[in-house]
């Protein structure tokens, strides 16, 4: 059997990789990966006897891991690595019931189903759960005497501003308290209704720790005007007070009953094999058909040769100015036109894919800067030729600044203004043929604060700038 998930883990190495790396990034939110699956592999080890391996294949539980491992070969060729990985677990789930048999795999799920705290989809429950803390910490802030301004997740303090980021969200926190807590439920005698309480308190905690850690560390910077060495060893502190909240956990523990898993020592039968075999088979398809699939991509020549000059023709200025985004543009324009009442910013950034297993569509850590800006409205407008572009009025924390962002993401020909959406419309780009990726945004100061005078300007420009990419596209 070692064999076997030999072979599976290093077919579906580029995914391990991904994950591996994620589980290196100490402060990152899955820096406690390893120790999940050194849990999980525990209990598995613990649990797993190749007694209970059925003598013969199960047609439908195979054909049911081929479109899996299919489609995990089509998210591994886009890089979308959250449904891949998400993927892998599930294949992993369904090879015990290809391998036991829907009687003999209980024992086996849970130790494979702790793998999801390793795997990073936890990340997008980081913005409410940001929200979450800030309205906790404010009402905490509420009851004490500091003279603070508090603005969504912005705390500012006489003495300088803290802001309740996504690293404060305290994911890493709940995320440990949940699986060392159903940890403890598969190793103990518990019934359903104490298994639920026992998870449920343990994420009470998880969250409760990130709410105190705030407050203090907010408490202090006021109390000391900012020069705490908390606000440097945050990090620290917070393990630390992880590990006093959490102690109740480990008296709960003691006082539960062990389950000990009794194996049966039954003796492997060598009908088992062709059972081994077919299920290896099966779940290593998609692999194989990645790695046959593998190939170098052509680039959009029409928009590889795009220039500058194609829009300095048309009254646009070239201007300095970068993006941030992983990886960097292939091809990026940043301009300015100045014969709208007031200038408006351009900055235009195209991706291609190079070859198979390249993303798409790139990280962009932020299209807009919710840490300084308030989104006042947001709405959907179709250009001319059909593009939909977001229409967002921003408003500087603490000032009176208004200025008007439009931004659209198009995917292979498909528009989106949902980042997440954009990432989903790489899987129809890809079946299509259309490789290229197109960040387009533009941006105003207002004059008022409903920025009602600057649209129509802004949308016009748009229209302008987009006739000017789309003229560049072969008939």
């Amino acid at each position: 059997m070692a064999a076997v998930y030999v072979i599976i883990l290093l077919a579906y190495g580029s995914t391990l990789q991904t994950l591996f790396g994620h589980w290196t990034t100490w402060d990152g939110s899955q820096s406690h990966g390893l120790v999940i699956v050194a849990l999980s592999v525990y209990l598995y080890i613990q649990r797993m006897e190749p007694g209970l391996l059925l003598k013969r294949a199960q047609p439908l539980t195979l054909a049911a891991i081929l479109p899996v491992s299919l489609f995990w070969a089509l998210s591994a060729a886009i890089s979308v690595d959250i449904i891949a990985e998400l993927c892998l677990l599930l294949l992993l789930l369904m090879m015990q019931f290809a391998l036991f048999g829907s009687r003999n795999v209980k024992a086996l799920i849970g130790p494979v189903a702790l793998l999801i705290f390793a795997i990073p989809i936890w990340d997008y429950l980081n913005p409410p759960l940001v929200e979450l803390a800030s309205h906790v910490v404010t009402t905490m802030l509420g009851l004490s005497n500091l003279t603070a301004h508090i603005e969504t997740n912005s705390i500012f303090l006489p003495f300088g501003t803290i802001i309740i980021a996504e690293g404060c969200s305290g994911l890493r926190y709940l995320l440990i308290a949940l699986a060392l807590s159903i940890y403890l439920v598969l190793t103990s005698h518990v019934n359903l209704r104490h298994s639920v309480l026992i998870i449920l308190v343990s994420a009470a905690l998880g969250l409760l720790v990130n709410w105190l850690r705030i407050y203090i560390i907010i408490l202090m910077a006021y109390r000391t005007e900012m020069q705490t060495g908390l606000l440097e060893d945050h990090e620290t502190f917070g393990w630390v007070l992880f590990v006093i909240v959490i102690i109740p956990m480990f008296f709960i523990a003691n006082r539960l009953r062990i389950y000990q898993h009794e194996k049966l020592d039954w003796p492997f039968d060598k009908r088992s094999r062709k059972v081994i075999l077919l299920t290896t088979v099966v779940m290593i398809t998609g692999p194989l058909l990645l790695l046959l699939q593998s190939q170098a991509l052509s680039e959009p020549g029409h928009i590889a040769a795009l220039e500058e000059d194609n829009f300095v023709q048309a009254g646009f200025i070239p201007a300095k100015g970068k993006l941030k985004t992983d990886p960097p543009p292939d091809k990026l324009f940043v301009l300015e036109y100045r014969k709208s009442a007031s200038p408006v910013m351009i900055t235009s950034a195209f991706y291609w894919q190079k070859q198979t297993g390249d993303a798409l569509v790139p990280y962009i850590p932020e299209i807009i800067d919710t840490t300084n800006w308030r989104i006042v409205s947001n709405e959907k407008t179709p250009l001319s030729d059909g593009t939909l572009a977001a229409v967002m009025v921003l408003e500087r924390k603490l000032t009176s600044e208004t200025r008007l962002v439009v931004y659209w993401l198009k995917v292979g020909g498909f528009t989106t203004t949902n980042y997440k959406a954009a990432k989903l419309l790489q899987y129809p780009a890809m079946l299509s043929g259309n490789n290229l990726f197109e960040y387009t945004r533009l941006e105003t100061g207002c004059s008022e604060k409903t920025c009602n005078r600057e649209v129509d300007a802004v949308l016009d420009v748009a229209n302008s700038f987009n006739a000017l990419v789309n003229a560049s596209a072969p008939d």
